[in-house]
């Protein structure tokens, strides 16, 4: 499968879920402690993507393309938590994540799954790594792609006091880029197998959020744990 038969926008595999986040999303927004649960959520998980980029730099002629990568998501981090202050919250105080678990393991799992696969193949070991990282921010970056853009909407239509509009950019950005260096390499990866596994995790993550939010529970009292197979990930959290 080439590249070039990645669908150009991830909703045409995911659209059968945008309706239920919209759901959600309306809840999380109008209820202020939900909407601080969410943003520190969205911090949590681009802090842990700017912990894996780093934990792939080489420490000499690092591109500028990755280090670039690695301080945007750190940005993106601090922004979701500053945004918490805007709410009239403290974005320091310690807070349990949207979807307990499964949002705490959801990049480490999916980079495991990833490196899985990859050792399965003919790709070079040595190589392994590099292809790694691009397949998993692939991943992450469709899903925003998606996303991100939702929250936006009902962001804009709710008069919120903030806007998605320049994470959104650099995200977009970032898939430009990803997609440009998958396509440098040799190597075929099966694109659909990656992207339907990733909508595996992201779907057991809406689940547990749609049902913490149905039922008022924890969500950290679910799947709190780093699952068995997740021992052997690429890169360590």
């Amino acid at each position: 499968m080439q590249l070039q038969s990645l669908p150009e926008k991830s909703c045409s595999m995911i659209s059968e879920k945008e309706e239920l986040w919209s759901d959600m999303l309306r809840r999380i927004i109008s209820e202020r402690d939900l909407h601080v649960r969410w943003l520190a959520t969205l911090s949590y998980l681009e802090l842990v993507g700017t912990r894996k980029i780093i934990s792939f730099l080489p420490a000499m002629n690092c591109p500028l393309s990755i280090l670039q990568h690695a301080a945007e998501e750190s940005r993106h981090a601090s922004f979701f938590k500053a945004q918490i202050r805007k709410l009239g919250a403290d974005p320091d105080q310690p807070c349990q994540l949207l979807g307990g678990g499964l949002a705490k393991w959801y990049l480490h799992r999916l980079d495991q799954w990833v490196v899985r696969v990859l050792k399965q193949s003919d790709l070079e070991e040595v190589k392994i790594p590099s292809v790694a990282y691009l397949l998993t921010t692939l991943c992450v970056e469709l899903r925003a792609e998606w996303l991100y853009p939702v929250y936006e909407t009902l962001l804009c239509s709710m008069k919120q006091p903030f806007s998605l509009k320049g994470v959104i950019r650099e995200e977009e950005q970032h898939l430009r880029l990803i997609r440009e260096e998958l396509a440098s390499f040799s190597f075929n990866p099966d694109y659909e197998r990656l992207i339907y596994a990733e909508k595996g995790l992201f779907d057991d993550l809406t689940d547990q959020i749609a049902l913490d939010l149905e039922s008022g529970a924890l969500s950290d009292r679910h799947h709190s744990s780093l699952p068995r197979e997740a021992s052997t990930a690429a890169f360590v959290i």
